[in-house]
């Protein structure tokens, strides 16, 4: 008996593997798992990481079959949430392996301790910038992949435009509190 090994074997797989879900729930719920248990090994929330290992094991399953379950109680095809948060994920990609390579290419004109040379040019104001520079490309890379419709409801903007007098109080409201907030801080370091 002679066995044939097909040529494309490899795209077969692939597709057997789409076809049971692995693309669209197994590697999305691991990802989501692994973040958890992570957040919940750094934080601390249930005491030290090393005695509470099946607590934060237990969490972590939970929050992230809640989170995959969402799409299929809310009726959202599971292909649909497979291609969203690949785009997002290959755009994210492509962001960090940018910001990788550009800080390669300035690491070979600047001197070797680079993160404790700016945290000393830059004081403490160094991690609220860092920390702003990250939430203003993570929200572009939302934007931009289109991941925001997806995880809003299809009624929000409906909603935002009905009640933007609102809204344009409490952007008004927060503008106010960070102003004040940001003249007390200066007095303090003054």
């Amino acid at each position: 008996m002679v066995y044939v090994i097909k040529a494309d074997i490899f795209s077969d797989a692939i597709t057997r593997l789409a076809q049971l879900g692995f693309f669209n729930f197994f590697l999305p719920f691991l990802l989501t798992l692994a973040v958890f248990f992570g957040l919940l090994r750094k934080s601390k929330i249930f005491g030290e990481p090393e005695q509470n290992v099946a607590v934060n094991g237990v969490v972590a399953i939970v929050a992230a079959f809640m989170v995959w379950a969402y799409p299929v109680l809310a009726g959202i095809p599971p292909s649909q949430v497979a291609e969203q948060w690949s785009t997002f994920i290959f755009e994210s990609t492509v962001v960090f392996m940018g910001i990788l390579v550009s800080l390669l290419i300035v690491g070979m004109f600047l001197p070797p301790d680079l993160p404790s040379k700016l945290s000393e040019r830059m004081g403490p104001r160094s991690f609220g910038i860092i920390l702003t520079s990250g939430i203003l490309i993570g929200g572009g890379l939302v934007l931009a992949s289109g991941l925001l419709n997806f995880l809003l409801p299809p009624d929000f903007f409906k909603f935002l435009s009905e009640s933007g007098a609102t809204i344009a109080a409490v952007a008004l409201m927060a503008g106010t509190v960070a102003v004040v907030y940001f003249i007390a801080g200066r007095q303090k370091s003054g």
